[in-house]
């Protein structure tokens, strides 16, 4: 099985700005306008909260400016700020002002809870449109992209790294709100002291630019995160996948293991950079109480700053100080959630590279035979080719079997004559039109397949038939039950064929499923019926009564099956041998029977 790839950044390279400028673009085009409000509300957000900042300004003044009398109510004097041209000494009521501050800290609060719930939906229907894009992206793939991959890798990413990607996005937007309240408490500061503004500053920018390294080991421990889930994902659906012979082996305990050393070294992982995370925070603090001292000293010894004015630069200074760590923390979490939305692009890309051609062409309809002609296969990344220069025709209303032993190459023919996957050299064709990229899904749509372990979902007999076709009556799905000899074990069931199967069919017993899963495919009545061992899991007198049905239905069946018992081979009319990938023969059964040397004569005499 190919894993899903991760993209670790090349030896001694940090990429996670790069992939921060990506992930920026793909938020940005998920919905340009709504995105663009959403930047607005934060931008409107820093602003207000400055401007409720500013307003303290008069009201500590008044804590130093004796009222001004003669009005009967208490009054105070704007102070002399050099962005307030003309309006020092001005007099506001002090009870107004108050109302002021009151009405904008209302009006902030509304405003953040509408803002919240308008980036949160945004944020939502970002990961829904991630995750849609990849599914579609994965269902419309070349099944050959598909087939040999860990179905646990594709579901981890599908589920656990694209749900990573909301804290990539909220990140990404506290950040923006963080960066643009920094602008704006720096105005306010600036508006009352350029000096102590540029200290400020100076200190908050050589913080950031110190904690760089913690933001490479931030990335680095992203990369680590993806591939430890990856690994819980792969043990966990191993198990459940193979639960009853992890039992039957009495083997549950190297499954428990496997986990708990995948947890422990998860834990490990966390413990290491959270001990580098919180030295800095440490640093930091100690480093932030040094600055507050300095900046006090220097503003009422060197600047000789107003008491008001001090007051609401340490306000702003309080508030920037944990601000510019927890945009450094807003940073370590964005850029330790990117590498999930680096193996989700990198594996989108990849799928819509192989990408199926939608079926543009009309379907090709089986009138006389299905011709393979020096077909040839070989699998991505195999060093031999699966199937040699094949030819052989499969007779319409005929029934082919296609034998020979594991290995030989069976279910890859089917897959090619399914339409599945393509063949690396030659062709199929249905009468005289080649299968090709343009009508290969048109020609699935007249194809039923009935795998050796049959899949059902989990909901009712009659909902899992009307796969096949949705608007089947009633007496339709009874018809394809009788001829599939399930009809009487269905009508025994207690709710009939409402009966829910439970999940993978797990309800039934392996020979009720298979017979529910022929149902299926001769409700569709289709132009080609392909059987892999479809009858292994039936008894002889179910298996024989089955082979009557189909034999019955020769004329106006096709039919290609993969078997290896004689009963269901005793009926074909022509055989075909397979091994190591190359025709060993083929003709008519009745011919091929008689002869001793033949495979099928030796299959036949062994029975």
């Amino acid at each position: 099985m190919r894993p899903v790839p991760s993209t670790p950044p090349p030896e001694g390279a940090f990429t996670g700005y790069r992939e921060l400028v990506r992930f920026a673009r793909e938020l940005w085009r998920h919905s340009p306008r709504r995105t663009a409000k959403a930047l607005a509300f934060q931008l409107l957000g820093g602003v207000t909260e400055g401007v409720s900042i500013l307003l303290l300004l008069p009201i500590l003044g008044f804590l130093e400016m004796p009222a001004a009398g003669g009005g009967g109510g208490a009054a105070i004097l704007v102070p002399d700020l050099w962005f307030l041209p003309g309006l020092a000494g001005a007099r506001l009521e002090f009870l107004w002002v108050l109302v002021a501050l009151v009405a904008v800290l209302s009006l902030l609060a509304v405003f953040n809870r509408y803002r919240t719930l308008f980036v949160a939906d945004l944020l939502q229907g970002f990961v829904n449109r991630v995750r849609s894009g990849l599914f579609e992206a994965l269902a419309r793939a070349r099944w050959s992209m598909v087939a040999h991959r860990r179905a646990a890798d594709l579901n981890h990413v599908l589920t656990s790294e694209i749900d990573r990607l909301q804290l990539c996005a909220v990140s990404a937007l506290a950040l923006v709100q963080l960066g643009i309240v920094q602008v704006v408490y720096l105005c306010v500061s600036l508006a009352i002291s350029p000096a102590m503004t540029a200290f400020a500053g100076g200190v908050g920018t050589l913080v950031l630019l110190g904690l760089h390294p913690l933001r490479k080991r931030a990335h680095a421990f992203g990369l680590l995160l993806s591939q430890n889930r990856r690994e819980q994902y792969r043990t966990v659906t191993d198990f459940l996948a193979g639960m009853k012979i992890a039992k039957s082996y009495n083997v549950e305990e190297v499954h428990v293991a496997r986990l708990g050393e995948t947890l422990r070294r998860v834990q490990a992982d966390n413990l290491r950079f959270n001990r580098v995370a919180t030295l800095a925070n440490t640093g930091f603090q100690i480093g932030s109480a040094l600055a507050l001292a300095i900046f006090i000293f220097l503003a009422v010894e060197h600047v000789a700053l107003p008491l008001a004015e001090i007051v609401v630069l340490l306000l702003v200074f309080m508030r920037l100080a944990p601000r510019f760590m927890e945009m450094q923390v807003g940073l370590q979490q964005l850029l330790s959630a990117l590498p999930a939305f680096e193996t989700t692009r990198a594996l989108r890309e990849e799928f819509e590279a192989e990408r199926e051609e939608g079926g543009s062409g009309p379907a090709p309809a089986l009138v006389e035979v299905l011709r393979l002609r020096s077909v040839s296969f070989t699998y991505p990344g195999a060093e031999g080719a699966a199937l040699t220069d094949i030819t052989f025709d499969i007779p319409r209303g005929q029934v082919t079997a296609l034998i020979g032993p594991s290995g030989a190459g069976k279910s890859t023919l089917v897959d090619l004559a399914l339409g599945l996957t393509e063949p690396s050299a030659g062709e199929i064709r249905v009468d005289d039109e080649p299968l090709s990229r343009e009508n290969r899904r048109a020609w699935r749509a007249r194809v039923a397949y009935v795998p050796q372990e049959p899949f059902l979902f989990h909901a009712s007999i009659a909902a899992n038939l009307r796969l096949a076709h949705p608007g089947a009556t009633m007496e339709e799905l009874r018809a394809a039950l009788s001829a599939a000899q399930a009809l009487r074990f269905v009508d025994a069931l207690p709710e009939g064929m409402e009966t829910i199967v439970g999940d993978r069919g797990t309800r039934l017993s392996g020979g009720e499923r298979q017979r529910v899963a022929l149902a299926r495919a001769l409700l569709r009545t289709p132009d080609l019926l392909i059987l892999d061992e479809a009858t292994s899991a039936l008894d002889q007198e179910n298996q024989a009564l089955v082979a009557q049905a189909i034999a019955v239905a020769r004329g106006r069946l096709t039919v290609l099956m993969i078997a290896h018992s004689p009963k269901m081979i005793e009926f074909a009319d022509f055989v075909v041998a397979l091994e190591a990938g190359r025709l060993k023969e083929t003709g008519r059964f009745d011919v091929l029977a008689r002869d001793r040397h033949t495979a099928l004569g030796r299959m036949m005499e062994g029975n």
